[in-house]
């Protein structure tokens, strides 16, 4: 019976958090949708409650680090801290189209080492978007545009050299019980090379579009 409740309780879940359907004035969230699933899971006894309260405990400080970083996130975004970043950069820059590349795609990379690689791409994408509209004297086209899209895109995937540069990173961390300049020693390098190695391939594929 589990094995033919636990998929279907998997389906409900993923469509109801997808689907987002309204309940008179209750609207489905995908947080919602996931407390409703672990419910049922629980309820059907699919999941004993004693594994439930050791996967709660287990996750519970990740959980705690990545709102309290989401929290910081969103504070800074507030108080105009990352629109002023980027017009910082953007007159660094001095009209130059490739030191404006350079500049974005690494200070992408610092604000998703610090502030999580979510914040770089939900929060810098759409500023480094306005930014490139803004400073768009008429001349540019979407292929003089796109490189500075890419140069915040390919942060998220990049940022990994911290604990709180990833929220898998926190999971990962916590499970084997790795400290955080432990963490960093091992991954710093890698960090570092992916980004060189990124950076310069994307410096390489657009160098004719980059007004």
């Amino acid at each position: 019976m589990a094995t033919l409740l636990a998929p279907a309780i998997f389906v409900i879940t993923v469509a109801l958090s997808l689907i987002r359907p309204r309940f008179g004035r209750f609207r489905v969230q995908p947080w919602s949708a996931a407390v409703f699933g672990t419910s049922l899971v629980v309820m059907t006894g699919i999941l004993p409650v004693s594994e439930m309260a050791t996967a709660l405990s287990f996750i519970a400080l990740p959980i705690l680090t990545i709102a309290s970083l989401m929290v910081i996130t969103i504070i800074a975004d507030r108080r105009g801290f990352f629109r002023y970043l980027a017009w910082k950069i953007a007159k660094s820059a001095g009209g130059s189209g490739r030191r404006l590349f350079t500049y974005l795609f690494f200070s992408g990379t610092v604000v998703g080492t610090f502030f999580t690689n979510d914040a770089a791409v939900l929060i810098f994408t759409p500023l480094v978007y306005q930014l490139v509209e803004e400073i768009d004297d008429g001349s540019w086209t979407i292929e003089n545009k796109i490189p500075y899209y890419f140069a915040v895109l390919y942060v998220a995937n990049l940022v990994g050299g911290f604990v709180i540069s990833n929220p898998i990173n926190i999971m990962v961390s916590s499970w084997f019980n790795i400290g955080f300049l432990t963490y960093a020693s091992w991954m710093m390098l890698p960090a570092i090379v992916s980004m060189v190695a990124t950076y310069a391939s994307l410096l390489f594929i657009f160098r004719r579009a980059i007004p």
